[in-house]
Order: C-alpha cells, then structure tokens, then sequence
C-alpha cells in the first residue's frame, strides 16, 4: 500500500484581547504532506487437523512535512516548520493447537522502531529561535497467550494475555504550538515516551436460545502512562501550557460484558458495558511554587455501547448505535461523561451485488470532550469536533468469493496511536 496525502490550510480570524483592550487580524497559513508505505507478507501452514502455524513480516514508512504560519504583527507570529520520518520493521510467529476441550495460541512479534524528528520554531513577541530534533531505535517484543476451554456447546472459558503499545502522535511529541490564546497554549512535548500495557483477562461465554453472552474480568499494567497536562508558562506567568506527560505506572482492573442477541427475527443487538477501577499517579505542577509534587487519585469509569439492527424487509435494514463513556477523573482534571446516538440504512440492490448506505452520525451533537479542574488553577473547558455527519455511499461487489482471497491479511499490530489523548 502507498499514499501521498497533501493537508494545506489558510484561515484568518479576529481575536479581540482586553487589559489593554487590543484588536488582532491573524492569518494562519498551514502548508503539510505526508507519504506513507506499507508491506505486509503472510504465510500460514496447517500442518495437521489440530495444529496451524502462522508467519509474517511487514514494514511500515511514514515521512511527514509541515509549515505553520502565523502572521500577526501586533501578537505573537510564527514560522515553524517541522519533518517527521516513522520507520517500523517487524515479524510475527503465532502456533495454535487443539487437544480436546482445549485450544490455544502463542505468539510473538517483534519489532524495530526508529524515529526520527526535526523541529524548527522562529517566533516573535518574544522573540524565539529553536531546533530541536528527536531520534529513538527501540526494539520491543510483544508476546501473547490465548487459552479456551469448551466445556460444552453452550459454555467455554477463556484466558488471555497480550502486550500493546500506545505509540505518540506527531501532535504529541510536537513542540510546535498547535493553538495559543493570551491565557493558554496548546504543544506537544518531545521528551514522551511511548505507553505499554500488558493485558490479562478471564472471560466465560454462555450460549443461549436468544445469542451469546460473555462475562469476564481484566486486570491490565500500565507503563509510562501518556495523560493531558496543564503547567506554567515559563516564558509568560500568566499564561498555562496545554501539553502531554508521561505518568507513573499505573495497574487498573475491572469487569466487562458483551452479548449478541436476537430477540426476534427483524431485530437483534450488540452491547456491551464495561467498569474498571484504577489509582492514577505521577507529578504535577505547584502553581505557587513552580515544583513538581506527587499526586494520585483513585478512578471508577463505567462505559456502555449498544447496537441495534431492525430487518424491514430481505433487501432493508436499519441500525441505531448509541454510546456512553463514563467520567473520569485525571491528577488535574475531571473528564465530563461523553455520548452520542447514530442512525443508520442499508438497501440492497441490483440483485444483491449493489448497497446504498446512509448513516447520521450524532444525532443530537452531544459529543464533545469537557473537563473541570483545580490544578494549577481552577479551569473549565471544551473541545469539539466534526462529530455530526451525514454519509451517503454506493457499494457494487464485482466477482464473488475469489475476490475477498486477494485481500491483505486483517492482523493485530499490537499497536495504537495517540494515547492520552483529548479524544
């Protein structure tokens, strides 16, 4: 796979500043590409009924530019630029085997990471000349261990463990500022690291008349944990900086449930609701005296998703999603709940090989990330996004089975993006 995306913005805006009262006419100017590559080979052996071994290898290349513009004599302008170049070179190994009531799987990837980033800031008022260049080489292994016990058609357990990565954006380890007003900033800070988690979880599934059920228990270490932070500005007491850091390590633990159902024939569900319990450490800012202080503070999170889909007729469907994510409470902050409701149609046509798709997403624009906090200082917020879409789209299938072979093997990468962050 290859892509070359181009992402040039230019806006102007009036901003207004009071003690003195001050008037702004600002141009941002954002000039931006990235090229990314992609190559995956997969191997897969049945060497006999009961045992499958798997191999792969892949490599990843993503080479990014940015230049950001700010013009504004009056306030602070800005030309920074930055160059960012993300190389992952991995392989994978994974055998299954069946004996009896049980089955399993272990596996292992390994993988070469390597960065490296150049960062260069020339602002005004007051003046600020910076490079600043960041590199990292890490190999990592990400092992995992999936056991299932059957005992029966209707009941079978479930033991897991895997290890993932939540890797920072270029956003986040950016020192560019990516937005300033006279009390706040927002930057990315190059000195975080990526966040580890190693993952263990009992489920028990129970097949039922109506669908399946499954219920369980996780407990997960987390190393490095990336998190919003808010400190002083060095440069301007009376403006906070808007960034990311890497917390203690953190153990969190909870219980999950998830079912597929069908209550009748024209309607079925899928839900799931989590709660996970977690005590989050690390240091902050004093407000009054600069110092980092330790602090922790003990998290309760329920969250709750549910899908359903109505059958009209052979060729209609319709689907209504709606979410719930739970309050959190951060060293700083508190995140207010989120949640949102989507609707949504399907319609086969010409024979079954045509599908118009139509979907409206949060419905009532309820999606938003807003916090309340008290450290450094007492602060309330928002930030929204484009969560409300309408999409309409056509999709005709040319071929049958064969086609569906060609398509590149769907593996776990062990791998996210962009940790810790506001959405």
């Amino acid at each position: 796979n290859y892509s070359h995306t181009v992402n040039d913005e230019d806006t102007q805006y009036n901003e207004t500043v009071f003690n003195p009262t001050q008037i702004n006419d600002r141009i941002n100017l954002v000039m931006g590409k990235t090229d990314y590559f992609q190559f995956n080979a997969d191997y897969v052996n049945p060497i006999s009924e009961s045992t499958k071994l798997e191999l792969g290898v892949e490599t990843r290349i993503q080479n990014s530019g940015n230049r950001f513009n700010d013009i504004n004599p009056s306030f602070t302008s800005a030309d920074n630029s930055f160059s960012f170049g993300r190389n992952i070179h991995s392989a994978y190994t994974n055998i299954s085997k069946q004996i009896g009531k049980w089955s399993g799987q272990l596996g292992v990837r390994l993988e070469y990471f390597e960065l490296d980033a150049n960062f260069a800031l020339n602002e005004t008022n007051p003046t600020f000349n910076d490079t600043q260049k960041i590199t990292d080489k890490l190999f990592t292994a990400y092992p995992s261990a999936f056991f299932t016990y059957t005992a029966n058609e209707n009941n079978s357990f479930n033991f897991n463990y895997s290890r993932r990565v939540d890797r920072p954006s270029i956003g986040q380890i950016s020192p560019i500022r990516e937005w300033t007003t006279p009390l706040m900033e927002s930057r990315g800070n190059p000195e975080l690291a990526p966040q580890f988690t190693n993952s263990f979880e009992v489920n028990y599934t129970r097949n039922t008349k109506l669908g399946s059920i499954t219920s369980g228990v996780f407990y997960r270490i987390i190393s490095d944990e990336i998190s919003r932070t808010v400190y002083n500005d060095p440069n301007n007491i009376n403006r906070n900086i808007l960034s990311y850091a890497n917390f203690a390590n953190n153990n969190s633990y909870g219980i999950e449930s998830s079912a597929n159902l069908k209550f009748y024939n024209w309607w079925s569900v899928n839900a799931s609701a989590d709660v996970y319990f977690k005590t989050a450490k690390g240091t902050i800012q004093n407000a009054t005296t600069n110092l980092l202080e330790n602090a922790a503070v003990d998290v309760t999170t329920f969250n709750a998703r549910v899908n359903n889909s109505f059958t009209a007729t052979k060729e209609l469907r319709f689907q209504l999603f709606g979410m719930y994510r739970g309050r959190d409470k951060g060293l700083q902050y508190d995140r207010k709940p989120m949640y949102k409701m989507d609707f949504g149609a399907t319609y086969n046509v010409l024979k079954g090989k045509g599908t118009v798709t139509v979907r409206y997403n949060d419905v009532f624009e309820n999606m938003r990330f807003a916090f309340d906090g008290y450290i450094p200082y007492r602060q309330q917020g928002a930030f929204y996004w484009e969560s409300q879409t309408f999409y309409v789209g056509f999709n005709y299938v040319f071929g049958g089975g064969k086609n569906r072979a060609l398509a590149r093997k769907q593996r776990d990468t062990n791998e996210t993006q962009g940790g810790g962050g506001m959405f």
